[in-house]
Protein backbone atom coordinates (compact mmCIF):
# COMPACT_ATOMS: atom_id res chain seq x y z
CA UNK A 1 0.00 0.00 0.00
CA UNK A 2 1.37 3.51 -0.75
CA UNK A 3 0.29 6.55 0.61
CA UNK A 4 0.39 10.03 -0.76
CA UNK A 5 0.34 13.30 1.11
CA UNK A 6 -0.68 17.19 -0.02
CA UNK A 7 -1.56 20.23 1.58
CA UNK A 8 -2.56 21.30 -1.43
CA UNK A 9 -6.45 20.56 -2.47
CA UNK A 10 -6.01 21.20 -6.29
CA UNK A 11 -3.17 18.84 -6.48
CA UNK A 12 -5.10 16.39 -4.40
CA UNK A 13 -7.81 16.11 -7.01
CA UNK A 14 -5.68 15.68 -9.53
CA UNK A 15 -3.99 12.97 -7.44
CA UNK A 16 -6.94 11.23 -6.84
CA UNK A 17 -8.15 11.40 -10.75
CA UNK A 18 -4.25 9.92 -12.42
CA UNK A 19 -5.32 7.01 -9.64
CA UNK A 20 -8.65 6.65 -10.28
CA UNK A 21 -8.10 6.47 -14.13
CA UNK A 22 -4.92 3.80 -13.36
CA UNK A 23 -6.92 1.71 -11.67
CA UNK A 24 -4.89 1.75 -8.18
CA UNK A 25 -7.26 2.56 -5.60
CA UNK A 26 -6.89 -0.35 -3.99
CA UNK A 27 -3.16 0.39 -4.08
CA UNK A 28 -2.54 3.94 -3.01
CA UNK A 29 -4.06 5.89 -0.62
CA UNK A 30 -4.42 10.17 -0.93
CA UNK A 31 -4.65 11.68 2.07
CA UNK A 32 -4.80 15.46 2.62
CA UNK A 33 -2.22 17.33 5.01
CA UNK A 34 -1.74 20.80 6.68
CA UNK A 35 0.53 23.08 6.91
CA UNK A 36 0.13 23.51 10.14
CA UNK A 37 -0.27 19.78 11.20
CA UNK A 38 2.62 16.73 11.21
CA UNK A 39 4.18 15.72 8.02
CA UNK A 40 4.07 12.11 8.60
CA UNK A 41 3.72 11.60 12.32
CA UNK A 42 -0.33 10.98 12.30
CA UNK A 43 -0.34 8.72 9.21
CA UNK A 44 2.36 6.83 11.05
CA UNK A 45 0.85 6.32 14.46
CA UNK A 46 -2.37 5.38 12.58
CA UNK A 47 -2.79 1.49 14.16
CA UNK A 48 -4.53 0.78 10.28
CA UNK A 49 -1.09 1.50 8.37
CA UNK A 50 1.24 -0.91 10.02
CA UNK A 51 4.89 -0.78 9.77
CA UNK A 52 5.76 1.61 6.61
CA UNK A 53 8.80 0.33 4.43
CA UNK A 54 9.94 3.51 3.44
CA UNK A 55 9.07 7.58 3.00
CA UNK A 56 10.38 9.45 0.67
CA UNK A 57 9.71 13.29 0.30
CA UNK A 58 10.37 16.49 -2.30
CA UNK A 59 10.33 19.05 0.15
CA UNK A 60 9.69 22.77 -0.96
CA UNK A 61 13.47 24.06 -1.05
CA UNK A 62 12.87 27.77 0.10
CA UNK A 63 11.70 29.92 2.56
CA UNK A 64 10.55 32.76 0.97
CA UNK A 65 9.60 34.25 -2.59
CA UNK A 66 12.87 36.67 -2.82
CA UNK A 67 14.76 33.13 -1.84
CA UNK A 68 13.25 31.89 -4.87
CA UNK A 69 14.12 34.96 -7.36
CA UNK A 70 17.36 35.34 -5.81
CA UNK A 71 18.39 31.42 -6.71
CA UNK A 72 17.41 32.14 -9.67
CA UNK A 73 19.66 34.96 -10.64
CA UNK A 74 22.60 32.92 -8.87
CA UNK A 75 21.94 30.02 -11.58
CA UNK A 76 25.51 29.78 -13.21
CA UNK A 77 23.47 28.43 -16.35
CA UNK A 78 20.32 30.24 -17.90
CA UNK A 79 17.39 27.79 -16.66
CA UNK A 80 16.23 25.14 -19.08
CA UNK A 81 12.65 25.24 -18.54
CA UNK A 82 10.28 28.23 -17.23
CA UNK A 83 9.74 26.52 -13.78
CA UNK A 84 5.59 26.02 -13.04
CA UNK A 85 6.22 25.32 -9.58
CA UNK A 86 3.55 27.32 -7.19
CA UNK A 87 4.47 29.30 -4.04
CA UNK A 88 2.70 26.00 -2.09
CA UNK A 89 4.87 23.78 -3.76
CA UNK A 90 8.29 25.64 -3.56
CA UNK A 91 8.42 27.66 -0.34
CA UNK A 92 7.81 26.71 3.37
CA UNK A 93 8.98 28.01 6.72
CA UNK A 94 12.19 27.62 7.12
CA UNK A 95 13.02 26.35 3.85
CA UNK A 96 13.81 22.66 2.59
CA UNK A 97 16.10 22.26 5.99
CA UNK A 98 12.97 23.09 8.41
CA UNK A 99 10.95 21.18 6.90
CA UNK A 100 13.37 18.00 6.67
CA UNK A 101 14.22 18.84 10.24
CA UNK A 102 10.33 18.36 11.31
CA UNK A 103 10.77 15.21 9.44
CA UNK A 104 13.83 14.39 11.49
CA UNK A 105 12.44 14.84 14.81
CA UNK A 106 8.68 13.42 14.10
CA UNK A 107 10.11 10.00 12.87
CA UNK A 108 12.18 10.00 15.99
CA UNK A 109 9.18 9.90 18.10
CA UNK A 110 7.53 7.29 15.89
CA UNK A 111 11.18 4.88 15.26
CA UNK A 112 10.50 1.49 13.74
CA UNK A 113 7.30 2.42 12.72
CA UNK A 114 9.08 3.11 9.64
CA UNK A 115 11.95 1.31 7.92
CA UNK A 116 13.72 4.27 5.91
CA UNK A 117 13.21 7.83 6.04
CA UNK A 118 14.65 9.55 2.40
CA UNK A 119 13.82 13.13 1.06
CA UNK A 120 15.41 15.16 -1.82
CA UNK A 121 16.99 18.47 -1.03
CA UNK A 122 17.73 21.84 -3.97
CA UNK A 123 20.49 22.92 -1.81
CA UNK A 124 24.62 21.82 -1.10
CA UNK A 125 24.48 23.61 1.66
CA UNK A 126 21.58 21.67 3.38
CA UNK A 127 23.48 18.30 3.93
CA UNK A 128 25.79 19.64 6.70
CA UNK A 129 22.57 21.06 8.90
CA UNK A 130 20.30 18.35 8.51
CA UNK A 131 23.56 15.82 9.16
CA UNK A 132 24.01 17.92 12.06
CA UNK A 133 20.45 16.87 13.24
CA UNK A 134 20.89 13.56 13.16
CA UNK A 135 24.11 13.64 15.60
CA UNK A 136 21.73 15.85 17.78
CA UNK A 137 19.25 12.89 18.26
CA UNK A 138 22.04 10.19 18.08
CA UNK A 139 21.32 8.72 14.74
CA UNK A 140 24.07 7.27 13.04
CA UNK A 141 22.16 4.83 10.58
CA UNK A 142 21.99 7.57 7.95
CA UNK A 143 23.59 8.34 4.22
CA UNK A 144 23.71 11.01 1.80
CA UNK A 145 24.00 10.94 -1.86
CA UNK A 146 24.24 13.44 -5.03
CA UNK A 147 22.18 13.37 -8.13
CA UNK A 148 23.58 15.12 -11.35
CA UNK A 149 21.15 15.57 -14.72
CA UNK A 150 22.93 17.54 -17.21
CA UNK A 151 23.65 21.09 -15.35
CA UNK A 152 21.27 20.14 -12.48
CA UNK A 153 22.36 18.97 -9.30
CA UNK A 154 19.83 17.14 -6.25
CA UNK A 155 21.33 15.55 -2.71
CA UNK A 156 19.46 12.92 -1.12
CA UNK A 157 19.20 11.95 2.55
CA UNK A 158 18.64 9.26 3.95
CA UNK A 159 18.24 7.64 7.92
CA UNK A 160 16.75 5.11 9.84
CA UNK A 161 16.01 3.71 13.39
CA UNK A 162 16.31 0.15 12.63
CA UNK A 163 19.68 -2.35 12.62
CA UNK A 164 20.04 -2.94 8.88
CA UNK A 165 22.82 -1.28 7.48
CA UNK A 166 23.00 -0.32 3.62
CA UNK A 167 26.34 -0.36 1.61
CA UNK A 168 28.47 2.63 1.32
CA UNK A 169 27.89 2.58 -2.11
CA UNK A 170 24.29 3.57 -1.71
CA UNK A 171 24.71 6.22 1.56
CA UNK A 172 28.91 7.53 1.19
CA UNK A 173 28.69 9.82 -2.12
CA UNK A 174 31.71 10.37 -3.74
CA UNK A 175 31.31 14.44 -3.42
CA UNK A 176 34.57 15.36 -1.83
CA UNK A 177 32.58 18.49 -1.12
CA UNK A 178 30.26 16.10 1.24
CA UNK A 179 32.69 14.18 2.98
CA UNK A 180 32.40 15.93 6.45
CA UNK A 181 29.19 14.83 6.02
CA UNK A 182 29.64 11.47 5.32
CA UNK A 183 28.49 8.27 8.10
CA UNK A 184 31.52 6.25 8.90
CA UNK A 185 32.32 3.32 6.78
CA UNK A 186 29.94 -0.01 6.88
CA UNK A 187 33.01 -2.08 4.83
CA UNK A 188 36.31 -2.29 5.66
CA UNK A 189 38.75 -3.97 3.35
CA UNK A 190 42.60 -5.68 4.41
CA UNK A 191 45.17 -6.62 1.76
CA UNK A 192 46.76 -9.86 1.41
CA UNK A 193 49.95 -9.46 0.76
CA UNK A 194 50.44 -13.34 0.39
CA UNK A 195 50.51 -14.39 -3.32
CA UNK A 196 51.53 -17.97 -3.29
CA UNK A 197 48.31 -19.11 -2.13
CA UNK A 198 45.27 -19.59 -4.24
CA UNK A 199 41.70 -18.15 -3.53
CA UNK A 200 39.78 -21.53 -2.65
CA UNK A 201 42.45 -21.56 0.31
CA UNK A 202 42.40 -18.24 1.52
CA UNK A 203 38.03 -18.65 1.14
CA UNK A 204 38.69 -21.72 3.38
CA UNK A 205 40.91 -20.13 6.01
CA UNK A 206 38.23 -17.24 6.32
CA UNK A 207 35.13 -19.32 7.08
CA UNK A 208 37.27 -21.72 9.36
CA UNK A 209 38.26 -18.75 11.62
CA UNK A 210 34.46 -17.06 11.16
CA UNK A 211 33.24 -20.63 12.61
CA UNK A 212 35.35 -20.25 15.55
CA UNK A 213 33.72 -17.77 16.81
CA UNK A 214 31.78 -19.04 20.07
CA UNK A 215 27.86 -18.56 20.10
CA UNK A 216 28.02 -17.24 15.88
CA UNK A 217 26.38 -19.19 13.05
CA UNK A 218 28.20 -18.53 10.06
CA UNK A 219 26.01 -18.94 6.73
CA UNK A 220 27.90 -19.22 3.42
CA UNK A 221 26.88 -17.90 -0.06
CA UNK A 222 28.46 -18.59 -3.45
CA UNK A 223 30.42 -15.02 -4.45
CA UNK A 224 31.53 -14.77 -8.03
CA UNK A 225 33.58 -16.88 -10.20
CA UNK A 226 36.64 -19.25 -9.12
CA UNK A 227 35.75 -20.88 -5.40
CA UNK A 228 34.67 -17.13 -4.06
CA UNK A 229 32.11 -17.42 -0.73
CA UNK A 230 30.46 -14.67 0.64
CA UNK A 231 30.10 -15.78 5.02
CA UNK A 232 27.51 -14.40 7.03
CA UNK A 233 27.93 -14.37 10.21
CA UNK A 234 25.16 -13.92 13.03
CA UNK A 235 26.39 -13.35 16.58
CA UNK A 236 24.02 -13.14 19.24
CA UNK A 237 26.42 -11.98 22.01
CA UNK A 238 29.67 -10.63 22.24
CA UNK A 239 32.04 -13.22 22.46
CA UNK A 240 35.38 -12.02 20.94
CA UNK A 241 35.95 -9.06 22.91
CA UNK A 242 39.80 -9.78 25.25
CA UNK A 243 36.66 -9.22 28.35
CA UNK A 244 34.29 -11.44 26.88
CA UNK A 245 37.09 -13.87 26.37
CA UNK A 246 37.75 -13.84 29.75
CA UNK A 247 34.15 -14.40 31.21
CA UNK A 248 33.99 -17.59 28.77
CA UNK A 249 37.07 -18.64 30.29
CA UNK A 250 35.57 -18.23 33.84
CA UNK A 251 32.52 -20.24 32.80
CA UNK A 252 34.48 -22.87 31.81
CA UNK A 253 36.72 -23.06 34.65
CA UNK A 254 33.28 -22.75 36.88
CA UNK A 255 32.11 -25.60 34.62
CA UNK A 256 34.91 -28.04 34.70
CA UNK A 257 35.05 -27.67 31.00
CA UNK A 258 38.00 -27.69 28.78
CA UNK A 259 39.60 -24.90 27.40
CA UNK A 260 38.31 -25.13 23.89
CA UNK A 261 35.01 -26.75 25.10
CA UNK A 262 31.76 -24.14 23.68
CA UNK A 263 29.80 -22.79 26.57
CA UNK A 264 27.04 -20.69 24.75
CA UNK A 265 24.77 -22.31 21.63
CA UNK A 266 25.44 -21.02 17.99
CA UNK A 267 23.12 -18.16 17.19
CA UNK A 268 20.15 -19.26 14.28
CA UNK A 269 19.53 -17.28 11.67
CA UNK A 270 16.33 -18.76 10.74
CA UNK A 271 14.92 -17.62 13.91
CA UNK A 272 15.63 -14.08 12.66
CA UNK A 273 16.94 -10.89 13.02
CA UNK A 274 15.60 -10.37 16.47
CA UNK A 275 17.57 -12.69 17.61
CA UNK A 276 20.70 -11.42 16.97
CA UNK A 277 22.67 -8.44 17.64
CA UNK A 278 24.82 -8.20 14.69
CA UNK A 279 25.19 -9.52 11.72
CA UNK A 280 28.39 -9.13 8.91
CA UNK A 281 29.26 -10.45 5.71
CA UNK A 282 32.91 -11.72 4.82
CA UNK A 283 34.17 -12.79 1.47
CA UNK A 284 37.81 -12.59 0.13
CA UNK A 285 37.78 -10.81 -3.43
CA UNK A 286 40.11 -11.16 -6.53
CA UNK A 287 40.69 -8.09 -7.99
CA UNK A 288 43.60 -8.10 -11.20
CA UNK A 289 45.26 -10.87 -8.94
CA UNK A 290 45.40 -8.71 -5.49
CA UNK A 291 43.23 -10.33 -2.94
CA UNK A 292 41.48 -8.30 -0.22
CA UNK A 293 39.43 -9.15 2.48
CA UNK A 294 36.20 -7.51 3.03
CA UNK A 295 34.16 -7.32 6.05
CA UNK A 296 30.47 -5.62 5.52
CA UNK A 297 28.20 -4.55 8.28
CA UNK A 298 24.84 -5.30 7.50
CA UNK A 299 23.07 -5.38 10.75
CA UNK A 300 23.15 -4.66 14.08
CA UNK A 301 22.65 -1.27 16.28
CA UNK A 302 26.52 -1.09 17.45
CA UNK A 303 29.14 0.25 15.89
CA UNK A 304 31.33 -1.12 18.33
CA UNK A 305 30.35 -4.57 18.02
CA UNK A 306 30.85 -4.60 14.43
CA UNK A 307 34.21 -2.90 14.09
CA UNK A 308 35.92 -5.13 17.15
CA UNK A 309 34.49 -8.34 15.88
CA UNK A 310 35.77 -7.18 12.10
CA UNK A 311 39.21 -6.55 13.92
CA UNK A 312 39.38 -10.03 15.68
CA UNK A 313 38.40 -12.12 12.41
CA UNK A 314 40.45 -10.28 10.41
CA UNK A 315 43.85 -10.37 12.60
CA UNK A 316 43.42 -14.34 13.24
CA UNK A 317 42.60 -14.60 9.32
CA UNK A 318 45.92 -12.81 8.38
CA UNK A 319 47.64 -15.11 10.99
CA UNK A 320 46.61 -18.12 9.43
CA UNK A 321 47.63 -17.10 5.59
CA UNK A 322 50.79 -15.25 6.51
CA UNK A 323 51.89 -18.36 8.47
Amino acid sequence: MFIATDIDPQSLIIAERNVSSNGLQNRIIIKQSTPQGTILRHLLEDNGIGVCGFVMCNPPFYASKDEVIKATEDKEFDPNAVCTGADVEMITEGGEVGFVKRMIEESASVGRRCQWFTSLLGKHTSIASLVEILHSLKVDNYGVTEFIQGHTRRWGIIWSFGDARLPDSLVRTASESLHDSLPLRNTFRQRIDRTNIQLAEIANIVEKTCREVEGAAVTAHRAGAEDGRSLRVWAKENTWSRKARRRLEQLRRDMGLSANSPVLGAAIPEEGVAAVVLVIRCQVNNEDGQYWLEGTWLRGKDRDLFETLWSHLCRKILDHIMA
